[in-house]
């Protein structure tokens, strides 16, 4: 008899945006400007699964500009992790990007998040194709 296998937990802990790692999932709190996160087992639902973290590598901060450098280059890897282009998916794509005060700490850390519009996800959007 296969040993039974527990199921994913549905807790959520609240964690750093500085501190999500690819691979992690999240649900959506509802705030514009976010420093924690409620994180979630992937194979419970969940809003968003971080897909992929990079560094900008702009001089400057510029609210717009960092916005859609961050944007940018998040589709590259979006492709990759879906296997279709970011413009000719139905999935969204969010970024946790710096903000104004933490870019004079240093801060460059782009996390790429993916989620089915209006849904919650269980387990991965990798290789969704759509």
């Amino acid at each position: 008899m296969p040993e039974a296998t527990a199921p994913p937990s549905t807790e959520t802990s609240t964690e750093s945006v500085f501190s999500l790692d690819v691979g992690e999932c999240l649900n959506d709190d509802g705030h514009l400007f976010v420093e924690d996160v409620p994180k979630v087992d992937c194979g419970a639902p969940h809003d968003f699964e971080v897909f992929a973290s990079l560094e900008l590598t702009s001089a400057e901060f510029d609210l717009i500009g960092t916005k859609t450098e961050a944007e940018e280059a998040c589709k590259g890897p979006y492709a990759e992790f879906v296997g279709l282009a970011f413009d000719d998916s139905v999935l969204d794509l969010m970024t946790f990007h710096p903000t104004a005060n933490s870019w004079m700490l240093g801060d460059r850390r782009v996390s790429c998040l993916i989620g089915d519009p209006g849904v919650q996800t269980v387990g991965s959007l990798r290789g969704a194709l759509r």
